[in-house]
C-alpha cells in the first residue's frame, strides 16, 4: 500500500538558465560537496549542472545554453532567470486529469517527450516559466532532505495556477522568483548578477 507521500506530487528540481556556470557557482559559495559534475548535452545545446548533493531532494539546476537548440532560444527570447520547475507524479495520466481545465496547457513538445522519456511539459500564456511533469519510477529512491524547501514562482494575478499544481514547496508571489536553501531565502535575480 503506497505511502500518502509517494500519491503526492514532489519538486524534483528548478531549473535556472544561466549565462555562465561557473560565474553563478562562484556566486552561490556552496561547500564543493553540494555541487553535481557538470554535463554537457549537445543534443540540447546546454552544459548544467545539479546543486543541492546526490541525494537529494528538490535540487537546483544550472543550466548554460552553449548551441542550438530550446534553451538557447529561450535565452535569446527572456534571457537568464527561472527556466522550469520539475514535478514528479505517481500517476501521469491521473495528475494532467487533476489539471485538466485549469488553465494549464499542454506544451506541444510533451507528444514527444511523454514517449520517449515519460516527461510532459505544461505552459501557461504570460507565465514565465514552464512546468515538466516527470512520471515517478516505481523503484526511484530520494532522500527525504529536500535541498530547495520553498518556491515563490511569479503568478502572474493567478495563484490558483500554483496552488492546483499541489506542491508543498510552491507558493505564489507577484514579486521576482525566488528561492529557499540551506536557510537562505536567495532571489532568483541575485544567483545571475
Amino acid at each position: 500500500m503506497p505511502t500518502v507521500k509517494e500519491l503526492l506530487p514532489q519538486l524534483d528540481h528548478v531549473a535556472i538558465l544561466v549565462e555562465s556556470l561557473e560565474s553563478t557557482l562562484n556566486n552561490l559559495s556552496l561547500p564543493k560537496d553540494l555541487i553535481g559534475d557538470i554535463s554537457s548535452f549537445p543534443s540540447e545545446g546546454t552544459r548544467e549542472v545539479y546543486v543541492g548533493g546526490t541525494h537529494a531532494r528538490s535540487r537546483l539546476l544550472l543550466i548554460q545554453a552553449n548551441g542550438e537548440g530550446p534553451y538557447q532560444r529561450a535565452m535569446e527570447k527572456r534571457g537568464a532567470g527561472l527556466h522550469h520547475v520539475a514535478i514528479t507524479v505517481p500517476d501521469m495520466e491521473a495528475y494532467l486529469s487533476h489539471l485538466s481545465g485549469s488553465g494549464w496547457y499542454l506544451h506541444p513538445i510533451s507528444l514527444s517527450s511523454w514517449k520517449e522519456v515519460d516527461t510532459v511539459w505544461v505552459t501557461r500564456p504570460g507565465m514565465p516559466f514552464l512546468v515538466e511533469l516527470i512520471q515517478r519510477r516505481q523503484n526511484h529512491l530520494e532522500s527525504d532532505k529536500p535541498f530547495i524547501v520553498g518556491v515563490g514562482l511569479p503568478s502572474e494575478g493567478r495563484s490558483d495556477l500554483i496552488a492546483i499544481l499541489s506542491v508543498a514547496e510552491l507558493t505564489a508571489t507577484e514579486s521576482e522568483p525566488h528561492l529557499t536553501f540551506l536557510n537562505r531565502p536567495t532571489s532568483v535575480l541575485s544567483l545571475l548578477r
